[in-house]
């Protein structure tokens, strides 16, 4: 039976979406070959993420990083019921990739989810968002109709360029990782 099992999640003409399950110690050694960069997400407490100085320390559930091209990161399942990361890896950049990992409890928001450029979201727990952008200039808001997002984890939907605001609807914390590039 193999270390790790692959599933590609998303693979469009702006990204690719992948998600990695490694078993109980096996190992994973993520490689940024690409000028873009490339996004690592912790879907769970399962995975060690190792140092370059060889140190292992346990990866927090939401966790996100960026690494730069010739970067290594390498990861080891840490639990029997293994650990699952996903890896993102944009076609394109207009700027340096901007990564945030967030938890809104229920009924919060998150004003002035700004954005020039368009902005990935990707799901760790069940998602649903209420997603009200501007739709006048930059110097005044104008709402525009809203849009629900609703993700499972491992989902991801794309944000257009522009200034949101996003309401948790859930009755429960939805916390998921952004990505802007």
């Amino acid at each position: 039976m193999a270390d790790q099992n692959s599933r590609l999640l998303l693979d469009d003409a702006r990204a690719r979406l992948v998600r990695i399950e490694l078993r109980e110690n096996a190992q994973y050694q993520l490689t940024c070959s690409s000028a873009c960069g490339t996004v690592w997400i912790s879907l769970d407490s399962g995975v060690f993420v190792e140092a370059l100085d060889g140190n292992a320390r346990p990866t927090a559930v939401g966790e996100a990083h960026a690494i730069t091209a010739g970067q290594i990161v390498t990861f080891r399942g840490r639990q029997p019921s293994g650990g699952r990361l996903i890896v993102l890896v944009p076609h394109a950049i207009h700027q340096p990739l901007t990564v945030l990992s967030q938890t809104l409890s229920p009924g919060s928001e998150q004003d002035d989810a700004s954005s020039r450029n368009e902005t990935l979201i990707v799901a760790v727990t069940p998602v649903g968002l209420r997603d009200t952008w501007n739709i006048g200039d930059e110097s005044s808001w104008i709402p525009s109709a809203p849009r629900i997002i609703n993700l499972r984890p491992e989902q991801a939907s794309w944000l257009p360029p522009g200034t949101h605001h996003l309401r948790n609807v859930l009755k429960a914390p939805s916390q998921f990782v952004t990505v802007e590039w």
